[in-house]
């Protein structure tokens, strides 16, 4: 169904008291049929564990088509602590979460940052004293723009931006006096940006394709050219063609390639060679996905059987490549995905982080065709 980040409580069509599903959020989506919550069953291991570690009731689960979301209430300590606020955080990306919203300061962002995963996107809802930080929308109207335009499919940039905090002057007269504010830099969150709704965001200009593509390569291409223990397996299109050709592939334009560590090549391979090379390596697929037809798995590439796809992470194993303008071709429909396994399927539909440039990066859907 079409995703929809919801206002922490699912749709009218479910009966569930507010007090259910306080507290941070993952995310809610509108499903093709009446939402069914229940209590723990069905949960993933790592959910259920992650809420006896906290000492949380077992989570919530919105039963939307293949779509499962967990919405838990986090319970915080009496009092309360900075490591309230880790420990929930941990918990969503354990349960692998597409992005945390939360609410706070340059403290809060502190926090959050300290179980941070690069794979996680969040965004910083500004309710704090002290705001430096570059992951903070400009307002909390701003931050649910953001998220309903990544629910409605709009491309939105995914860039690192800083965690600052502030830090306290010397004491004595002579450090007053000559008090200036001074912050720390403590690291960087993936934060989805859009033009004028992020904190000192930038401004982006229009492209080429031919251009985009041509960094798209440079950038892929140096992040594997010297690498010699990833075998890479490259799917097909015209954006993977020039990626095979920067790493020194004869490549096949429709066919899938791949570069074994040792730097020799298959070409065109077959989904028992790759198959063999997944089980035998560890491997990485970059890809794109269908101009008309949105596809990213299951048509054009249909090498990468469940067999294959399921000896591979997600997202961590994926590059996904595309212009700007391919992917605003589609008019804010999702990248599908049908590898004629529900449950593989399942795992993958969510957003997906897009390399769009040299190391240029945006946020986009990906849905079931079903």
């Amino acid at each position: 169904g079409t995703p929809n980040i919801a206002k922490l409580r699912p749709s009218s069509h479910a009966q569930v008291p507010a007090a259910r599903v306080e507290g941070p959020f993952i995310t809610a989506w509108r499903p093709p049929r009446p939402p069914v919550w229940t209590r723990s069953s069905g949960a993933s291991s790592s959910s259920l564990s992650a809420c006896r570690n906290l000492a949380l009731p077992p989570p919530l689960l919105l039963e939307a088509g293949t779509r499962r979301c967990c919405c838990a209430r986090v319970r915080a300590r009496d009092p309360s602590s900075a490591q309230d606020t880790i420990d929930a955080t941990a918990t969503f990306v354990e349960y692998g979460a597409d992005l945390i919203v939360f609410v706070g300061g340059d403290g809060t962002a502190r926090d959050v940052l300290s179980a941070a995963s690069s794979t996680t996107s969040f965004l910083g809802v500004p309710a704090g004293v002290k705001m430096h930080s570059g992951v903070f929308a400009i307002s909390p109207r701003a931050a649910a723009r953001v998220v309903a335009d990544l629910a409605n499919g709009r491309l939105i940039d995914r860039v690192p931006r800083e965690v600052r905090d502030y830090i306290e002057p010397e004491s004595g007269a002579a450090a007053a006096r000559d008090a200036v504010i001074r912050t720390r830099a403590y690291g960087e969150l993936w934060v989805p940006e859009v033009n004028d709704l992020l904190q000192q965001t930038k401004v982006g200009g229009k492209e080429t394709e031919a251009l985009a593509i041509n960094e798209i390569s440079s950038y892929v291409t140096e992040c594997w050219l010297d690498d010699r223990q990833t075998a890479v397996i490259l799917g097909p299109g015209s954006t993977c063609m020039e990626i095979k050709r920067g790493l020194g592939i004869p490549a096949t334009l429709l066919g899938v390639d791949v570069r074994l560590p040792d730097h020799s090549y298959i070409t065109d391979a077959t989904a028992s060679q790759l198959l063999a090379v997944t089980q035998e390596l560890s491997a990485h697929v970059v890809l794109s996905f269908t101009r008309q037809q949105a596809f990213l798995l299951g048509r054009g590439n249909q090498q990468l059987t469940p067999a294959v796809l399921a000896k591979l992470r997600w997202p961590n194993d994926y590059t996904v490549v595309s212009s700007r303008q391919k992917l605003l071709a589609l008019q804010q429909r999702p990248l599908l995905v049908d590898s004629d396994d529900p449950a593989l399927d399942a795992k993958i539909c969510g957003l997906v982080d897009v390399v769009t440039g040299y190391d240029e990066r945006s946020l986009y859907r990906v849905a079931s065709p079903i």
